[in-house]
């Protein structure tokens, strides 16, 4: 549970895997005020359509096409995934320095900027710091 950062705003739950969907959908049959981050819920349409939704976040999530503008219109808010990042931006948590440094050969003079998912990270943020690029991926 996320708490609220003002009062007059409910509180949201966090919802990072398939399990925890369908039990709190079985438990609630709704989502209302629920974060879901990261989960692949094309399978879920009927579901979603049934669902209470206003004050739903989805973030990243792969949702089937044919109800983004139903679950939109009933109050959801969806901030679709990202494909070409080297990272993932919605993350449920941060990542592990054993995650960042993963391909890292020490002695090997460039295996930390070729190798590890923090040097894709740092040439990313190096090849799109210039303003003229700060909204890409907006721009599709």
């Amino acid at each position: 549970m996320v708490a609220s950062l003002t009062p007059n705003h409910p509180m949201y739950t966090e919802i990072h895997d398939l399990d925890q969907f369908r039990a709190h959908l079985d438990a609630r049959h709704s989502l209302q005020n629920v974060v879901c981050q990261n989960l692949d819920l094309r399978t879920f349409s009927a579901l979603l359509r049934a669902a209470a939704v206003e004050g739903t976040i989805f973030l990243g999530c792969n949702i089937d096409g044919s109800i983004l503008a139903d679950l939109s219109d009933r109050g959801a808010v969806i901030f679709p995934a990202l494909p070409a990042l080297p990272y993932q931006p919605y993350r449920a948590g941060l990542y592990t320095p054993q995650e960042l440094l993963q391909g890292f050969v020490a002695g090997k003079g460039d295996s930390y900027f070729a190798d590890t998912l923090d040097g894709a990270i740092y040439r990313h943020y190096i090849r799109y710091r210039q303003t003229k690029h700060r909204h890409h991926y907006w721009k599709r």
